[in-house]
């Protein structure tokens, strides 16, 4: 369903976005797994089989970094994007 695609999931480590992480992987999905704290995405990573990164998406810069890693021509086609922060959340 989804083989050769690439999807970029964010806040693959925890809740929502480790659920789309592990659901696209097993559509075929070649899943980018990040999120502000690595050792939670990384053992996500391990389970489905993805890259992990480390990338806080309120920053530009580290959202530039994971640019590349979309793969030649951008191939990413799926993004996950951050829930809205509720007020005094980290």
């Amino acid at each position: 369903m989804l083989e050769d695609r690439v999807a970029i999931v964010t806040g693959a480590g925890q809740g929502i976005g480790r659920a789309i992480a592990v659901e696209l992987a097993k559509a075929g999905a070649h899943v980018i797994a990040s999120g502000r704290r690595l050792e939670p995405v990384e053992a996500v990573a391990v389970e489905v089989r993805a890259l992990a990164l480390s990338c806080d998406v309120r920053d530009a810069a580290q959202v530039e970094w994971v640019r590349p890693a979309q793969g030649p021509e951008g191939r990413a086609r799926a993004l996950r994007p951050p829930a809205p922060r509720r007020s005094g959340s980290q």
